[in-house]
């Protein structure tokens, strides 16, 4: 099969030395047969132009009926990409993965470090030549500068923690996960966070509190408060409340007791301690009101109702002076 190949890199021996081979058995259950199968052929009939490695993702270009565009996380293989109308979980993805497991592969890490260890002189010379060669490349170079030197550390790492947070890795290796998100999360705790950050904040907030997983998580959620409660001020808290009510009456699951909604009644519960001091509860019932006016299905009533419940469990005295309109 042809593909891009760097010269002084085998491969193939880098493939097997690291022992980072890819399941077959693994792809064919996630991706089903049928995709396999189109997959394979795809490889076979070189369509796939190049494939390559950066830390534990795999990017590819395939080409189909157009050229499509490929991503995929090696630890969780669930989360891939494609351009393809698909958008994912296609012949492509795999096509990319069986190249990746053929050895077909370029180990961008490995020849960034082979790079970085040439004299600078050499290395100059080298992007000169790619530039001139290469003028795209000198634009998709000049915009990743420009965008890393607006990217702040905090940026960076609510946008870590959101990628841990999305991942599986809290059912795979939950101890693994709370070690890696207590110190992202610890980190953000001593950072001060702007108010371009918020509501990419609040959506990390809402990741967290959900889950209940054990293994000193409790720490996470307490550290994620404290986060909270540093920057929130009565305006920012209205901002919160109006995003986990969309949250919870989004996610509500009628008519069960126990899952998925045990994690949304502690989310609601951490955001209404949070809130408590704003006096806020007659917003939190207007609003409330208001969703389920809007859409009024038997979901979102039910869902209403919900979060009543969960509002007479916190005992708010200001609940039981009004009557709440499901």
């Amino acid at each position: 099969m042809k593909t891009s190949v760097v010269k002084g890199f085998d491969h193939n021996r880098m493939l097997w030395v690291l022992n980072m081979r890819i399941d077959e058995s693994v792809i064919k259950k996630l991706f089903g047969s049928k995709n396999y199968s189109r997959g394979f052929q795809y490889w076979r009939e070189n369509r796939v132009r190049v494939c390559y490695k950066v830390m534990k993702s795999l990017y590819g270009i395939v080409e189909g009926r157009r050229i499509y565009r490929v991503r995929a996380n090696m630890e969780n293989l669930r989360d891939n990409a494609c351009s393809c109308p698909l958008g994912g979980n296609c012949k492509h993805v795999v096509a990319v993965l069986i190249a990746y497991n053929s050895g077909e592969f370029i180990d961008v890490d490995a020849l960034v470090d082979k790079f970085m260890r040439m004299p600078s002189k050499d290395r100059r010379k080298i992007l000169v030549k790619l530039f001139v060669s290469k003028p795209i490349a000198l634009r998709v170079f000049a915009r990743l500068m420009e965008y890393r030197k607006h990217r702040s550390r905090v940026e960076v790492i609510i946008d870590r923690a959101l990628r841990l947070c999305q991942s599986d890795l809290s059912y795979r290796y939950p101890e693994r996960y709370v070690d890696r998100m207590y110190g992202l999360v610890e980190r953000l705790e001593r950072m001060k966070i702007g108010e371009e950050f918020f509501e990419k904040l609040i959506e990390l907030y809402i990741c967290v509190m959900r889950e209940s997983i054990g293994y000193g998580y409790d720490n996470v959620k307490y550290m994620m408060s404290l986060i909270m409660e540093k920057i929130l001020d009565e305006e920012k808290v209205r901002r919160l409340v109006i995003r986990v009510i969309d949250y919870v009456l989004d996610n509500y699951e009628p008519g069960e007791e126990g899952g998925s909604n045990i994690e949304l009644e502690d989310l609601l519960k951490e955001t209404l301690k949070l809130a408590s001091k704003y006096n806020l509860i007659d917003f939190i019932i207007s609003e409330t009101e208001r969703k389920v006016k809007l859409f009024r299905t038997d979901r979102i009533i039910e869902a209403g109702g919900f979060i009543k419940n969960i509002l007479r469990t916190m005992k708010t005295e200001k609940f039981y002076g009004r009557a709440y309109k499901g």
